[in-house]
């Protein structure tokens, strides 16, 4: 059985997982690295926001500073990491914004003829970045979503009816090691405006055990609760922040790393489009 220490430090930047470079994509479809990092979260009911989030809700709070991602370093002994989730961006080969900005326009002008216009572009999608990727199998296609301008966090959960702030998805679920063998998240950003992918540096791993022990033993597998004792004990849990351009999207394990949208600072609003799938260029790190 694994002895997880009562304190790790999450503010020890040697353990943290950062954004790389994906070796194997073509140069055109590399994109920037653009990291910055906020050292603290509040619960997002102290925020002034009409928002309704959870009651559970943390959320980035503090000033943003770049930071240079470090090189690889080898997981420490008194660490159970687990599996890294894969985390980076990429550029979309010949994504030309204006004639996006052509075919949205036909959403209001012509609703029938932007359907299929958007069944052809969620095609060509699917095919460009499986090729890319090298798909093991069909990914499931999550489709578009379109998010507001200066949104902290964008997520809604419909179920609950609220904001879950800094959260883990579930579309696979799973215990924490399953969710280390989840699809990847590809997201293109559409624009007009940038947008943020918010997450934590940490595996899950990791996270439980930045806590005391008698904490984990009480929520071990409960990982909603695990992430809240977190957040709760921790308000100088490190945020990260990976700019994404239109035209580009990002990779991210999102069942295996807390996370969530953002477009705080940014004066247009975007739509995105998302995949979940299996992609041989992307191995488990």
């Amino acid at each position: 059985m694994t002895i997880y220490p009562s304190r790790t430090d999450p503010n020890d930047r040697r353990i943290w997982f950062w954004p790389r470079p994906v070796p194997g994509l073509p140069v055109a479809a590399q994109a920037l690295i653009d990291l910055a990092i906020c050292s603290g979260v509040v619960p997002a009911r102290q925020i002034g926001t009409e928002k309704t989030y959870s009651n559970t809700a943390y959320v980035p709070h503090g000033t943003w500073l770049s930071v240079t991602p470090m090189a690889p370093q080898a997981p420490s002994a008194d660490v159970a990491c687990g599996f890294a989730p894969r985390c980076g961006v990429f550029r979309l080969p010949g994504f030309d914004p204006q004639l996006w900005l052509q075919l949205s326009a036909l959403e209001r002008d012509d609703p029938e003829r932007f359907k299929l216009e958007m069944a052809q572009l969620s095609g060509m999608l699917v095919a460009v970045t499986s090729r890319l990727f090298d798909a093991i199998e069909e990914p499931v296609v999550l489709g578009t979503t379109a998010d507001r301008a200066n949104e902290l966090t964008v997520t809604f959960d419909n179920d609950r009816a609220s904001y879950p702030g800094l959260h883990l998805d579930s579309w696979e679920g799973g215990d924490l090691d399953a969710r280390g063998r989840s699809r990847t998240r590809l997201c293109i950003n559409f624009g007009p405006g940038d947008r943020y992918l918010l997450y934590v540096p940490l595996t899950l791993r990791q996270i439980e055990a930045c806590l005391p022990e008698p904490v984990t033993d009480a929520w071990r597998g409960d990982t909603s609760q695990i992430l809240y004792e977190f957040f709760r004990h921790h308000h100088d849990a490190p945020v990260a922040r990976l700019r994404v351009e239109p035209g580009c999207g990002y990779i991210a394990d999102t069942d295996n790393m807390v996370h969530d949208g953002s477009t705080m600072g940014v004066a247009e609003g975007n739509v995105h489009f998302t995949l979940l799938g299996r992609y041989r260029i992307l191995p488990l790190q």
